[in-house]
């Protein structure tokens, strides 16, 4: 499945997040200052209940025909372990 997130807000990075950790390829469209964010260090989430972070580089695209701006064409899906509690 392809998706093509429009707006990499809140919602927009969580539901990319989660979508590209599953296997599935994710864009962002290009618009706003928060798309120069993710096109450079990508997007993160943390899971609420497992505490574990995410980290994915999507495709910035110009627009929904998804020509790839970014400097990657590549999603890279990144997962991070659940930290212990320090004492």
């Amino acid at each position: 499945m392809k998706m093509l997130i429009v707006g990499a807000g809140v919602i927009g990075t969580v539901y990319g997040v989660h979508v590209a950790a599953a296997g599935h390829q994710v864009s962002v469209l290009s618009h706003g200052p928060r798309t120069g964010e993710v096109a450079e260090g990508g997007m993160r989430a943390r899971d609420v209940l497992s505490a574990e972070r995410t980290d994915v580089r999507p495709a910035v695209v110009p627009d929904a025909a998804g020509t790839t701006t970014s400097s990657s064409s590549r999603s890279g899906v990144i997962s991070y372990p659940r930290r212990a509690p320090s004492s």
